[in-house]
């Protein structure tokens, strides 16, 4: 009622309800495993999150070709389970977008530059893709994140890129071969 002890013929109602903001979601992926010392390998992702993402972080880690004989790929804590995030080697991490909230999914395919690395043959190279939620001010509210499985890449020559990519084609007409067996109600070859 108002000072004059009026009020309203139907009272306002209504329902609040809150939902929670969950984590962003990543997914990123590559068609190769073997790359040369100064390639640019392509990775596919996609990011997404219910309110907006606040950037997108590519971590690249080193694993030099010496390393890896003397460390396991993932080392373990003293209880026996997996330890933190970084792996042997060098971390790496750029900045890859940054829509500050702007954006509820974002797809790309980038070029991750491996030349800045000074990797040698036998070195591999474990790149994560990373999405972080846009939560405010990124110095009070920085944001949950969620990372993409990692991608492995293996520093090979020439020679072992082309055997890579022969064992691909390969793999490729077995897989095309299936799928016309299966078309034709796996009756097989002629």
């Amino acid at each position: 009622k108002d000072g004059d002890g009026l009020g309203l013929e139907r009272p306002v109602a209504g329902v609040l309800q809150v939902r929670a903001d969950q984590s962003p979601r990543i997914g990123a992926a590559t068609v190769t495993r073997y790359v040369l010392a100064e390639a640019a390998p392509q990775i596919k992702f996609r990011a997404a999150d219910d309110y907006g993402l606040s950037r997108i972080v590519v971590r690249k880690v080193v694993i030099r070709a010496a390393d890896a004989a003397t460390q396991p790929l993932t080392p373990t804590d003293s209880a026996g389970g997996t330890a933190g995030a970084i792996i042997a080697g060098e971390q790496v991490i750029t900045t890859l977008a940054e829509p500050m909230g702007r954006i509820r999914e974002l797809s790309d395919t980038i070029k991750v530059e491996l030349t800045p690395l000074n990797l040698v043959i036998g070195d591999r190279v474990e790149i994560t893709l990373e999405a972080i939620d846009y939560r405010g001010d990124p110095l009070t509210s920085p944001g949950k994140s969620s990372r993409s499985e990692r991608m492995v890449f293996q520093v090979t020559d020439r020679k072992g890129v082309l055997d890579a990519m022969r064992e691909l084609d390969a793999q490729m007409d077995k897989k095309l071969d299936q799928i016309i067996d299966a078309q034709l109600g796996g009756g097989g070859s002629p």
